[in-house]
This record gives structure tokens, sequence and C-alpha cells, in this order.
């Protein structure tokens, strides 16, 4: 047989005992399997069952925590992780031609993954003794100081994440790595395990603002009334991230300033020539108080954090003498119907006085309260049911007719001339005395009419006392 037959022969022997070992090869299908390293070939069919003893036999493999480089702690993988062993993945490489199959001849086939265990019970268990010597981050808060409020910051602390040190271990081990460096960078950007605060000391800026606002608030009335922290400490709740103010406390403390403000009509208490103090009610002089207008200034004041002395409320009705407490100042004239007397003070002092006859007591009574110099006429006719008379100089009080006048027809004044001669309600002046009095007293200055006799020890008429 010649050479070069037998070569052929050898060569066709060769490649068919080839063919027939891929064959086999194929038949059988061995693969290589992993875990934690560790690797073997095997058939196929026996892959699932392999990595499943692979599992068993190695529990107690670890995971090493490092933290900059150090170790930290090792856990037991088996305390986060299990793994999902798929026969799916299996089916797949069985059904592999035989090409596909011999491109991935030795490569590794992972036929399971990862899965975090439903309870991380046993590493929360492993981490409390490290997570008890650490520090645990805390928010940034608003506190109330002696000075107002502030911010404490926040603090970032150390503590350890279970469920995100799991996911880091999930991650890492699927890569076949065993270790993790939680203090990394590029670690934290995606598996950061420190607690972080919730509220940082930037979130908290314009809340901060609103509650110093609320604290600095400090208005003070000229009455005394004061509308400012005090007032305010108990309608001011500071939340997480917010600060909410209940307003429902400006409505209240307007309604109690419009009380003291509010005064056309009131009940006054009020000093008198004597000294004494009486009480006397009605009138149209004094001070509307506006509470919408003052709720809105309230409320702006609020927000702006304003301070203001000496405040005299929004009014709708003001009247022009006086502070808004003491709305009748020190100018203004007082008539004594007991008396039939007028006293005119001037910034304090007694300016001018006279015997004076108000209205026929129990006909034409002269109505008592607190009322203003409404209108000045140098000559008027006083008109009524059954009279028409010319007066030089009227002096209006009441819309009704009511006002001071000079009376030429009288030739006396003061007295008990009231009780069975008096006016039809006005108050009778000498003629002289009228036109010094209307030329000295300024409109809208308050006249003050009440009935009190005075008693045998008090002052004599006339004489002013002094506080």
């Amino acid at each position: 047989m010649k050479k070069s037959v037998k070569i052929l022969i050898l060569c066709g022997s060769v490649l068919a005992a080839l063919i027939l070992a891929a064959v086999i090869v194929w038949l059988v299908k061995p693969v290589k399997v992993s875990m934690y390293g560790e690797s073997k070939i095997v058939r196929l069919s026996d892959a699932t069952e392999t990595l499943k003893q692979m599992y068993a036999t190695s529990k107690k493999s670890t995971f090493d925590v490092l933290e900059e480089g150090k170790s930290v702690m090792q856990i037991s993988i088996s305390t986060a992780l299990h793994p999902n062993f798929d026969d799916k993945l299996v089916e797949d490489i069985n059904d592999d031609n035989i090409i596909d199959y011999y491109k991935n001849l030795l490569a590794e086939k992972e036929v399971y993954t990862w899965e975090l265990n439903k309870s991380l019970k046993n590493l929360r268990t492993n981490l409390r003794p490290i997570n008890d010597k650490r520090i645990p981050s805390t928010s940034a808060a608003i506190v109330l100081g002696k000075d107002g409020f502030s911010i404490q910051k926040e603090v970032y602390g150390n503590k350890i994440r279970g469920p995100i040190l799991a996911d880091l271990m999930k991650d890492s081990v699927s890569k076949g790595v065993l270790f993790a460096d939680i203090a990394d960078k590029e670690v934290r950007k995606k598996f950061n395990v420190y607690p972080m605060p919730r509220i940082v000391a930037d979130d908290l800026e314009k809340p901060l603002t609103k509650a110093n606002n609320v604290y600095n608030c400090d208005i003070e009335y000229t009455n005394g009334m004061k509308f400012d922290w005090k007032t305010l400490k108990d309608h001011l709740l500071v939340k997480r991230k917010t600060v909410v103010f209940d307003d429902s406390v400006i409505d209240e403390f307007v309604n109690k300033l419009n009380v003291k403000y509010t005064s056309i009509g009131s009940t006054r208490s009020l000093k008198i020539h004597t000294g004494e103090t009486i009480e006397i009610t009605g009138g149209t002089y004094g001070n509307v108080m506006d509470s919408g207008k003052e709720k809105a200034y309230l409320k702006a004041a609020v927000r702006k954090g304003k301070t203001k002395t000496e405040r005299i409320p929004e009014c709708s009705e003001k009247s022009v003498y006086g502070d808004g407490v003491n709305d009748l100042g020190d100018t203004y004239i007082e008539v004594n119907i007991a008396e039939q007397h007028l006293w005119y003070y001037k910034k304090g002092k007694l300016l001018m006085e006279t015997d004076v006859v108000t209205g026929t007591r129990g006909s034409h009574d002269t109505p008592t309260g607190v009322y203003f110099m409404s209108e000045k006429v140098p000559g008027e006719y006083l008109i009524g049911d059954d009279y028409k008379t010319w007066v030089d100089r009227w002096m209006r009080l009441t819309n009704s007719g009511i006002g001071l006048h000079d009376a030429t027809w009288r030739s006396r004044f003061g007295g008990t001339i009231y009780t069975y001669s008096g006016s039809h309600g006005c108050i009778n002046l000498p003629a002289s005395f009228a036109k010094a009095l209307y030329d000295e007293v300024p409109i809208c200055v308050p006249v003050m009419v009440y009935y009190h006799p005075i008693s045998s020890t008090a002052p004599k008429s006339g004489t002013k006392v002094e506080e």
C-alpha cells in the first residue's frame, strides 16, 4: 500500500474520531459552573444540582465590609442573600445547536441569580453591635432660644443601613466580588449605606425667616395693649420643614382692641373740674375703629416682623383731639347741667367759664354725652315748631339742632332757671361770652355734657384740680 494512501486513511480516522468525540461531548454537554469563585465541570443536566450542593457546602462564605480600606465586619452571605436556581436557563443551554454550544464550550454557566432574603433580621442582628457605637444622622431643626429662633444644623452619622448594605452585597456577589468599601465615593453614589438627614439647614431658611418675623413682631398701642410674642407664641406651630401661623389670634386681638378704641356712644370715665371721676354715656364724639384695616395691618406686621410703639389703630371715624386712648385730649368744653355752668379748658388750663341755661327739665332736657363742635355760624335763625329765633353766634353739637348760642333775651343765667324756664335743649350763653367762645374755640373741640350734683366738700365751681 502506498504511503500516501496510508496517510489519507490515518487522517480520515483521526477526523472521524474527532467528529465522534465532538458528537459525544455535545450529547453529554459538559459545562463549567461556579459559585463564590469555585468552579466545576459537570454535565449540563447536573448543573443546577451541583450548584445547590456547592451553595450548601459554602454557606459560611463571608462578605468583607470595608470602610476606607479597613475591614469593619465580615458577614455570612447567607444572612442576606440566597441563590435562585432557574431550570429554564438549563433548558435554554440544552436547546442550543452544536455550533452555538461549542462557541461557549468552556464559558461559566450561571444557572441561578442572587436574591435578597425576605427577612434581613439576621443581618440587622449582626449590624447592631457595630451601629451601637456609631453616630445616628439627625435632621436640621428650627429651635427657639432666648433671642429668637435659630437653625440647629443636621448631623451626618455613620450608622449602617442594613437594607442598603444587602443591596450592595447582592450587586457585588453577582459579579463574583466578596467585598466592598462602603466609604468609597463611587460605591456611595449607588449604594449609600449611611442614613442621610431628611432635612438639612438649607431647607429651613425660609421657614426660619417666617418664625423670626412672628417672634420679632412687636406692636404697642397707645392704651398699653401689646401685640407681641407673648400674644402670638401659642399660635405659631413649627413643624419639621414648615412654620404655620394661626392668624385667628389677630381676629381675637382686634376684637378686644375695638372695645378699647371705639368710643362714640360708649361709657367713659371722665375726670371733671372738681377732680372727681364720673361715668358718662352717649354722644357723637370719639373714635370708630376700622377692624378690617387693623387686621390687615397686623397680618402684614406678622409677615414682616414689624415693630411699632404708640400705635393708634386704623379708624373709620377719628377724634381730632387726644391720642386714641384719652380721645378728649386736654382742650375741651365741660358743661354740668346740675350746676348750670360751663368751663372751657385749653391745653389743660381753665381759660373761660360762665353760668348757662340748659333745656327745660322734664320737657326739653339737654342730652348728655360727649359731643363735638361740628359747625360755627356767625348768625342763624333757630326754628322750631313754635318758635323762630335769631342768634348771633351758633355752635352746633348735634344734627338734631342742639348747640351752644347766645341768648340776648335772658337777663340771668345759672341757678334753677332751667327747671321752669329753660331752653328747647340748647345751651344758652351770655351774649358777650358766646362771642368770645365762638372766636376762641376751634371746630371739632369735644364738649362734655353731664348731670352731676357737686358735694359740699368738693372744690368751688370753676376751680381746676390738677392731677
